[in-house]
């Protein structure tokens, strides 16, 4: 659980959801949970080296409480520098250690871009949308069903 004395920890559930302080004037993290191991993380802020372990601990908790398929929603989130790229690469591996998968919704054009420049758009699967339903893209050169390169048509 978390207080005032002890803000980099998530709360405990409450009505809608976990609900975890703010890093730092930088970043909130919303976790609504999907039973039995689905999460949505909301991202308000800017992601950036003062934020990053932030949501590193919040999504750890998160996997740890047992939800293995994060959607981490980006519609709202600001700046996204290299360590926020860092660590949402670390919530991936996060999430595939306990058998579980990540998946971005809501980037931006700046985020989208930003994802294709470093090649992380060929890594991550991306959706339009930020519901946790069904992914409505899947990574880019990759065969949705197996995860191998796709072939050529």
């Amino acid at each position: 659980m978390s207080d005032m004395r002890n803000p980099g920890q998530v709360s405990g559930p409450s009505e809608d959801g976990y609900h975890s302080p703010m890093a730092p004037d930088t970043l909130t993290v919303e976790v609504v949970r999907r039973p039995p191991r689905s999460a949505r993380l909301s991202l308000s802020g800017d992601l950036d080296y003062d934020s990053a372990d932030h949501l590193l601990r919040v999504a750890g908790q998160v996997v740890r409480d047992g939800c293995r398929d994060l959607v981490v929603d980006l519609s709202t989130l600001g700046i996204c520098d290299s360590s926020g790229l860092g660590a949402l690469i670390e919530v991936s591996h996060l999430c595939r250690t306990a058998d579980g998968r990540m998946r971005l919704a809501g980037a931006g054009p700046h985020l989208r871009q930003l994802l294709a420049r470093t090649g992380l758009d060929e890594v991550f699967e991306i959706q339009a949308r930020t519901g946790l339903g069904p992914s409505t893209s899947a990574p880019t050169g990759l065969d949705a069903s197996s995860g191998s390169p796709a072939s050529g048509a």
